[in-house]
Parts: structure tokens; sequence; C-alpha cells
């Protein structure tokens, strides 16, 4: 796994301070985060198709901006 240099900087750090047991932990914990995330998208989509419900970008857009994730990765939430 390939990691930017600032970011690898920054887990070290945390792990070198003790606000992670160890890198290892925390990406473990930021990747089950995301497979938890995907799998709820996954799911809904799942249900909205199985009712023939089309939910566009522009909902995306919209609840993106409600919860405050304007602007962030929106990969996930096509």
């Amino acid at each position: 796994m390939t990691l930017p240099v600032e970011q690898a900087e920054q887990l070290r750090r945390l792990a070198g301070e003790g606000e992670t047991a160890s890198i290892s932990a925390y990406v473990s914990k930021a990747v089950r985060a995301q497979l938890d995330k995907d799998a709820a998208l996954d799911r809904l989509r799942r249900l909205y198709a199985e009712r023939g419900v089309t939910v566009g970008a522009e909902h995306h857009a919209w609840a993106r901006d409600l919860l405050g994730l304007a602007g962030t990765d929106a990969q996930s939430a096509s």
C-alpha cells in the first residue's frame, strides 16, 4: 500500500505519540469504516432499484450539501 508522504508522516506521528496503537490499526479502522459506508450505499442503491426509484446527481448533491460534505470525494455517492 502506498500513501502520500504527508499522510505517512502523520500516521507515524500519531503512532509515535500513542494516539493509535499502530499504523496498521489506524489504516484497518479507516478501511473498515469505508467498507461499511460502501456496503450501506450499495444496499440503499439496491433498495431504490427494487422499487424503481431513480436518484440522480442532483439528489446526491443536495444530500452532500445538507450533510456538510459538499466538495468532498463524491465517488462513493454516485
